[in-house]
């Protein structure tokens, strides 16, 4: 702004021109008056080109600002279209509340992507974001419709498991994602090999919280291991034990072979 004020202040200042002054003089003043209007007109010329690119610029600043903000507030994640961890911990609560009213419980999985097999050197790195969204898929197929797939991280997943009667209900849809989500992948070309770990918990209709509940899901998934890749808390404060190790032993060396 203050470039075209003073580029405008230039151009309108009249050529000062003595009285009784002669034709030649005229002509000389308005020679010499020529420099200042050239040098008003390159000053217009430049500030309404900055005007210009600041105009154009200031979106893109903006937008630069605003967008992570903007992605930790989304709802729902870009990549897979399931439920963000915001979104994710409102359902829980939900979940809680009609659990507490049926007299049921509510179970949540978190599942992390794990690869188990080293691919070659000469291979290139597969497509992160298509791996992400084929195992969303298949995590989604593996369980009935009532129950809530949520992204929670770059390769963590949470699942919520609603009116649950015992805990084996929850222990064979663990099993039967893990089986899911084990089986080979073929990206562009190239067989990709991943298994996951899962931590699991399970509360009553007198669970505190959703945050609670998810935080010792992912306890729990903490003390998985290849060997032990599914684990369980039942409750607050309970002792984490393992699911199936017979059957997960099995499902792994029938992947390996």
């Amino acid at each position: 702004m203050t470039g075209l004020f003073a580029a405008h202040w230039l151009l309108s200042a009249p050529a000062r021109v003595p009285f009784g002054t002669s034709i030649g003089g005229v002509l000389s003043s308005a020679s010499l008056a020529a420099p200042e209007s050239i040098m008003g007109g390159a000053g217009l010329l430049i500030s309404v080109s900055l005007s210009l690119a600041g105009i154009w610029f200031w979106p893109f600043s903006r937008r630069i600002k605003i967008q992570p903000r903007e992605e930790s507030l989304a709802a729902y994640d870009h990549v897979t279209g399931l439920p963000t961890l915001r979104l994710f911990t409102v359902l829980l609560e939900q979940g809680l509340t009609r659990a507490s009213h049926m007299g049921r419980s509510v179970g949540v999985l978190v599942a992390d992507l794990h690869q188990f097999r080293p691919l070659p050197a000469s291979v290139t790195t597969p497509n992160i974001s298509l791996i992400v969204r084929v195992q969303a898929a298949r995590i989604k197929s593996a369980l009935p419709s009532n129950n809530t797939v949520a992204r929670i991280g770059d390769r963590r997943f949470a699942i919520l498991i609603e009116n649950v009667v015992a805990r084996d209900q929850i222990d064979a849809l663990a099993q039967n994602i893990y089986r899911t989500m084990s089986l080979p992948l073929m990206i562009e070309g190239q067989e990709v090999l991943l298994t996951c770990q899962i931590g699991g918990a399970m509360y009553g209709s007198t669970a505190a919280s959703g945050e609670t509940l998810l935080s010792q899901a992912v306890k729990s998934l903490a003390l998985a291991t290849s060997e032990n890749p599914i684990r369980f808390s039942d409750s607050v404060g309970d002792t984490i034990s393992t699911s199936s190790l017979a059957v997960h032993a099995a499902a792994g060396e029938s992947l390996l072979r």
